[in-house]
């Protein structure tokens, strides 16, 4: 994703004319030596300048990072890993938040968010080719054991993810950093209880008492729904802020 800005004071005097391209993610090492004081960015409105420099960081908040996020129940946590670099657009300036999450897209945003990286990347599932667009994400994801392929050595990266097969993921990540988060037992109280495959209820009880997943209408887990775009980018962001409370 690119940015292109420029930036005018209050008493509409032009500092920069010009546009600035910056690359998402790079924020910080990107800065521009102005007059300290407080200016009108042409899109965002008023921005402070520190210490002689703009912080783009500041100002990268205030950016539309897609048309189609605007008004969602989770722009705000869509907008920030987009400008994070955490997690990208589908189309351009659409991120298609209500669009069914593929286990390649969610390897994706959690080996980003998680910062994985450093490992041996070599080819082990016959359907992920190198030139795959997030073939080092789903790598890393693998080898650190947060996401597993199939019997016959396929990773099927199109396939779509069911809530109870993310929880799994959520469980591997708490097993990665070593911390256990509690257990209540709070699926017995959810009518689709039975419909959690035996292998997640211990995932999906986590999540729920953890409030990572939540519940949907009528006490429902609804286990075996997909889980959209959107959704995967809410719970893989609870649950770092939930271990990164038990990291403190």
């Amino acid at each position: 994703m690119v940015l292109q800005f420029c930036l005018t004071r209050t008493d509409n005097k032009i500092i920069d004319e010009s546009d600035y391209t910056i690359a998402s993610g790079k924020s910080m090492e990107h800065k521009i030596i102005i007059p300290i004081g407080i200016y009108t960015s042409k899109k965002t409105g008023k921005i402070r300048i520190l210490s002689g420099n703009l912080l783009m960081k500041e100002w990268l908040l205030n950016v539309d990072t897609a048309k189609d996020i605007e008004g969602h129940w989770a722009e705000e946590i869509l907008k920030t890993y987009l400008l994070k670099d955490f997690a990208t657009n589908k189309e351009e300036e659409e991120f298609k938040p209500n669009d069914r999450i593929t286990r390649a897209e969610f390897a994706a945003i959690l080996s980003k968010a998680l910062s994985l990286k450093d490992l041996d990347i070599s080819k082990s599932f016959s359907d992920m080719e190198t030139s795959h667009d997030y073939f080092k994400e789903v790598m890393f994801a693998a080898k650190n054991g947060l996401i597993n392929g199939y019997p016959d050595t396929t990773f099927k990266p199109d396939n779509e993810i069911l809530r109870q097969d993310a929880a799994m993921i959520m469980n591997n990540v708490c097993k990665l950093r070593n911390i256990k988060l509690a257990n209540e037992g709070l699926i017995e109280g959810y009518s689709d209880k039975a419909d959690i495959s035996a292998y997640a209820n211990q995932a999906v009880d986590m999540c729920i008492t953890n409030k990572i997943i939540t519940g949907k209408p009528g006490m429902r887990v609804d286990p075996k729904a997909n889980l959209t775009r959107a959704e995967a980018v809410v719970i893989i962001d609870r649950l770092l802020t939930a271990l990164n409370k038990e990291d403190v």
